[in-house]
């Protein structure tokens, strides 16, 4: 597991533009006092995600197959400085249309690179990047691909830690393949190895992931069914140990990670319908966001404090507020799984008010988010059917009445090796 040194591109090219406009200024003795103010009018101008987007198209962004040692590096660096920016309020959008052009280019460094002495780590390090990048989009099978090229990049170098990341990634993927039994073998191959090997960072991962596949578990729950009451207990409560033992190993100084498990923690609490613990819970993950500047996990929270607000009586229009910013906020950030949630969320709360043509406009816009199909999401396919039975003229009622909270969704994964996400779906 490598931790890149950070060293942003719009640095660089900041700091030639510094050079070039202060030799002029400078030139000229008259001068002086307008090139200090020029300089730090640059420094501060060059910080701007709006820059770093000019100077990546400048430089054109791409990562070229072959590239020597130096090369390799500068490109590792850069992906691992715009997955960090996917998630930042301001840079989400910028950094996610790096990836859409740069993701072929970076996948064939992983590919083809030789891992000899000095290329592991920068190797690894892109890995981590497109492991944040798959995992947004939901791409279980390219995560899977990534996971197998490193773990024989791991075997081949003898780093026992990067075989098992690669296997707590192939669980991952699995789990968004809805390979469940396939999940849980690879999650023993990673807790396989010397246990004097396993970092804290790598067991807290590894038990958020038990944890993430205990609620993708919960989310087949069928209403009605005792069988299936009962699963869903067990699979909360496995959750929720899961979570706890991550919250242990967590390295003290990684906020990132502590605010997923307390976002996952919040979300077990919620499939219980018990609000006022899972609101303890999102109000620490949302100092967390606003400390680390994490605005996926800040529309996130806004999103839980809705299921939250959905679930006291009374409270049904202010649930549907805090979908309204949440879905801004995921807008803001061009997180487009989030926003399509927050519209089906605003859709089931329009069916439960009495109004199914505003809801199916709604849902409509959540397919479309996801695509346009909105085949293998059940809960969205569920709520659209509604829908549009209630628009027919002569509209049969439901047999059921609709709820925002009545299904779960599916849940999420981690977005980078050294701390995992906040799960992609909230109990709705």
């Amino acid at each position: 597991m490598t931790h890149p040194t950070v060293t942003h591109p719009a640095t660089k090219v900041g700091v030639t533009v510094l050079v070039a406009v202060l030799a002029e200024r400078i030139a000229d003795s008259r001068g002086v006092v307008l090139g200090i103010v020029l300089a730090v009018a640059l420094a501060l101008t060059f910080r701007h995600p709006i820059w770093r987007l000019i100077w990546a198209i400048i430089r054109g962004g791409s990562a070229t197959a072959g590239a020597p040692a130096d090369e390799l590096r500068t490109k590792a660096e850069q992906a691992g400085q715009w997955s960090a920016a996917l998630t930042t309020e301001g840079s989400g959008s910028i950094a996610a249309k790096w990836f859409e052009r740069n993701e072929p280019a970076l996948k064939e460094l992983i590919d083809t690179t030789d891992p000899a002495a000095g290329r592991v780590d920068d190797l690894a390090a892109i890995g981590d990047a497109l492991d944040v990048w798959y995992v947004r989009q939901r791409r279980g099978d390219a995560l899977l691909e990534l996971s197998g090229r490193l773990a024989t990049i791991g075997e081949h170098a003898h780093r026992v830690d990067l075989q098992q990341l690669a296997a707590v990634r192939a669980a991952a993927a699995y789990r968004l393949l809805d390979d469940e039994p396939a999940a849980e073998a690879r999650l023993g191959l990673a807790s396989a190895g010397p246990r004097h090997r396993v970092t804290s960072a790598l067991q807290t991962r590894s038990q958020h992931e038990h944890g993430l596949l205990n609620l993708a578990r919960a989310a087949r729950y069928v209403p009605g069914d005792d069988a299936s009451v009962a699963n869903l207990h067990d699979a909360i409560r496995g959750a929720r140990i899961c979570f706890d033992k991550a919250a242990v190993t967590v390295p003290r100084a990684d906020l990132a990670a502590d605010l997923a498990i307390q976002i996952n923690l919040a979300v077990t609490y919620l499939y219980q319908s018990d609000r006022h613990k899972a609101i303890d819970h999102l109000r620490l993950a949302k100092a967390r966001a606003a400390a680390t500047h994490d605005a996926s996990a800040n529309a996130h929270v806004h999103e839980l404090i809705g299921v939250a607000a959905w679930l006291k009586q009374g409270k049904q229009r202010e649930a549907v507020g805090w979908w309204q910013q949440a879905e801004q906020l995921y807008a803001d950030i061009d997180e487009r799984i989030g926003q399509a949630r927050c519209l089906q969320h605003r859709g089931a709360a329009e069916l439960h008010f009495g109004r199914p043509a505003v809801a199916l406009e709604l849902l409509r816009a959540s397919a479309d988010l996801l695509g346009g199909d909105p085949a293998g999401h059940e809960v969205l396919e569920f709520y659209l059917r509604q829908a549009l039975d209630a628009v027919k003229p002569a509209a049969v009622p439901a047999a059921q009445p609709a709820d925002p909270v009545r299904l779960p969704g599916r849940f999420g994964w981690f977005r980078r090796h050294r701390r995992p996400a906040h799960d992609s779906d909230s109990p709705t």
